[in-house]
């Protein structure tokens, strides 16, 4: 059901629907855990599949940085699986990422990007066939990745960048 929010201004109220953190219909998360000499600790998250993808099926790998946040407050992997159920997305898998101290790994870290570019992507596209891969993120997540892809243009093979912490 909606809920009113106090805003300032003129409107003192507005009514907003509550977001869905319902977990998805897709195949069980698998856990992985990657220890990052880049980062001199691990870096850790789940693998999500769209349902009915079969585990070995080269399928495209969406890298979410902080994932479970991302699905948490977005419904991210309820909306992928719509989508894929609908056809207008194939199926595919969500490698959600947590950074264990974000503000450092994702301020445009050389480190970050030496790991996720060296250990983490090739760690997860060994073990999940991929067809191309694409980096989520929005605030730090969006300059993390962004410094990533400057980096090291072959981390992924698009970006979709979200309200972008970019600061000089």
């Amino acid at each position: 059901p909606p809920i009113a929010v106090r805003l300032a201004g003129p409107k003192a109220t507005a009514t907003v629907r509550r977001v869905s953190a319902a977990e998805p219909m897709g195949t069980a998360r698998a856990s992985f855990r990657i220890a990052s000499k880049s980062l001199r600790a691990t870096v850790r998250g789940e693998v999500w599949a769209s349902a009915g993808l079969p585990a070995r099926a080269a399928a495209p790998l969406l890298v979410v940085h902080d994932g479970p946040s991302y699905d948490a407050e977005a419904g991210l992997l309820t909306y992928l699986q719509g989508h894929v159920d609908r056809g207008s997305l194939p199926p595919m898998r969500a490698a959600l990422l947590q950074a264990e101290y974000r503000d450092s790994w994702f301020s445009a870290n050389p480190d970050y990007a030496d790991a996720l570019a060296l250990e983490v992507l090739p760690h997860l596209v060994e073990r999940w066939p991929t067809t191309r891969r694409v980096g989520i993120g929005a605030s730090l997540g969006a300059l993390a990745w962004l410094h990533a892809q400057a980096s090291y243009p072959e981390v992924a093979d698009g970006l979709f960048l979200q309200s972008g912490s970019y600061f000089r």
